[in-house]
């Protein structure tokens, strides 16, 4: 099991790096760019929203967390 210093460290690492994504990223100047990105969506990436959207996480990995 990992310690509390190694998962504040992950946790602590995951929101800096979002911060500094965050802050060095264009901002979004329409609401149509914010919204849809300028319909801007590779097919994979739509593809793999939809199928995230239809099965859950569960379905994928095939765990039964009913027991």
């Amino acid at each position: 099991m990992l310690s509390f210093n190694t998962l504040f460290l992950i946790v602590g690492g995951f929101l800096v790096l979002n911060l500094v994504v965050g802050l060095a990223s264009k901002p979004a100047t329409t609401f149509r760019e914010y919204a849809v990105g300028n319909k801007r969506f590779p097919t994979a990436m739509l593809v793999a929203s939809i199928l995230a959207t239809s099965f859950g996480g569960g379905t994928v990995t095939h765990m039964d967390l009913s027991t």
